[in-house]
C-alpha cells in the first residue's frame, strides 16, 4: 500500500517537482503522541533536501 502511495503521489507532482521525491525503502513508525510527533518533524526537518507540509 505504501509503495503504491509513494508512486501515485510521486507522478502527480511531476511537473512541478521533477526528479526523485521519495527515498528508497520505507520504515513506518507509529508516532505514540504530541511529543513525538514533534520529534518526528524535527528529525525530518533536519535531513537535507527533507519537508514536510502541515496543514493548520
Amino acid at each position: 500500500m505504501i509503495g503504491r502511495v509513494k508512486k501515485v503521489s510521486s507522478h502527480r507532482i511531476r511537473d512541478q517537482l521533477p526528479g526523485q521525491v521519495w527515498a528508497g525503502g520505507c520504515k513506518p513508525v507509529l508516532v505514540r503522541d504530541d511529543e513525538h510527533w514533534a520529534n518526528v518533524l524535527k528529525y525530518i526537518r533536519n535531513h537535507k533536501n527533507a519537508w514536510v507540509w502541515c496543514e493548520k
